[in-house]
C-alpha cells in the first residue's frame, strides 16, 4: 500500500512541473524595461523639481505604468530602442528664457543598462528633445 505522504509529495511535484512551463512562458512575454526618471532644478542634482521622480515600466504587451504619461513615454523610448538621447526631437517654439532643468534617468531596456543625464535651458526644450519621458506633470482631467 502506497504511503499517503509519498503520494502527496509526488502529486505536488507533478503539479509544479506542469506549472513551470507556463511560468517560463509568461516570463518571456514581458521584458523588464524600466527607467527611473527625475528632474532637478538648475544644473545639479540637489533640488528636485515638482513631482520629483517616477519609475516608468514598459511591458512587451503594451502595458505601461508608474509614470503620469507612461504610454507615450514608453512609445517614445521604444521608437529610440531605449536611448533617451535618440528620441526624435519635436519641432516647435520654446521661450528663450533660461530656467535650467537637469533630467536624469537610469534603468534597463531590452536587457541593457541605460543611463542618461542632461541639463536643458528650460522645461520646454527638455520636452521637445525627450518626448514624454521626463514629463512628470499630472495630466489634466476633464
Amino acid at each position: 500500500m502506497p504511503n499517503p505522504r509519498t503520494t502527496a509529495v509526488a502529486a505536488t511535484l507533478a503539479l509544479l512541473a506542469l506549472a513551470a512551463p507556463a511560468t517560463a512562458a509568461q516570463a518571456r512575454t514581458t521584458t523588464a524595461n524600466w527607467l527611473n526618471v527625475a528632474l532637478f532644478a538648475g544644473s545639479d542634482d540637489k533640488q528636485l523639481v515638482g513631482r520629483d521622480s517616477a519609475t516608468l515600466h514598459c511591458a512587451d504587451d503594451g502595458v505601461a505604468t508608474g509614470h503620469p504619461h507612461a504610454a507615450q513615454a514608453c512609445r517614445d523610448l521604444a521608437a529610440a530602442d531605449g536611448d533617451v538621447a535618440g528620441i526624435a526631437h519635436r519641432d516647435g517654439m520654446c521661450p528663450m528664457i533660461y530656467s535650467a532643468v537637469t533630467a536624469k534617468a537610469y534603468g534597463t531596456w531590452n536587457g541593457r543598462h541605460v543611463e542618461y543625464s542632461k541639463t536643458f535651458a528650460n522645461d520646454c526644450v527638455m520636452k521637445a528633445q525627450t518626448g514624454a519621458v521626463f514629463d512628470l506633470s499630472v495630466p489634466a482631467t476633464g
